[in-house]
């Protein structure tokens, strides 16, 4: 009806998606691709307990008036991509993206992948890159986060609708 709309997308990156991360970064890409093309504001974001400390994870807190509810400093979370970047860096974002979900997912380079689409020669395969493995689950604490980044997100984009989509 008219309303503005965002999207934010967080990604279970934790040790018991290794058997589905791939599909899952693959329709997380798809939805990303989605509203790339019909310009609604996005942002993808992985989470897990440790994720390097290059990532813009924090420790969160919401009070209610009374009492302050705290979630623990092990959650991290970071912007895998966004309707922020260029073309040229979205397409390097998502080529990140899906190698970092085949390097964690099947723990080498898949050359019989069903989903090789994409040309691992213009893959970040930093060590940052190689240390973002898959690990906890600490979604309690990402929600929090999350709820904190969304008015933030939904300020910056000027939208009156957004949806949060938890990929787990």
């Amino acid at each position: 009806k008219g309303k503005n709309h965002s999207m934010v997308m967080i990604v279970d990156w934790s040790g018991s998606m290794s058997n589905q991360i791939i599909d899952t970064v693959i329709q997380t890409i798809n939805l990303a691709m989605f509203c790339r093309k019909v310009g609604i504001p996005f942002s993808v974001q992985i989470f897990a307990n440790a994720i390097p400390s290059f990532s813009t994870g924090k420790p969160a807190s919401v009070t209610d008036g009374n009492t302050v509810y705290s979630v623990h400093n092990d959650v991290t979370m970071y912007e895998m991509m966004s309707s922020d970047t260029n073309a040229a860096e979205f397409k390097h974002d998502v080529a990140n993206f899906y190698a970092l979900s085949v390097y964690h997912g099947r723990n080498y380079w898949d050359t019989d992948s069903p989903y090789k689409w994409m040309n691992s020669d213009n893959v970040n395969r930093s060590e940052d890159f190689k240390t973002m493995s898959l690990n906890g689950t600490p979604l309690n604490a990402a929600l929090f986060i999350t709820a904190e980044f969304v008015q933030q997100f939904r300020a910056r984009h000027k939208s009156e609708v957004t949806n949060i989509i938890v990929l787990t």
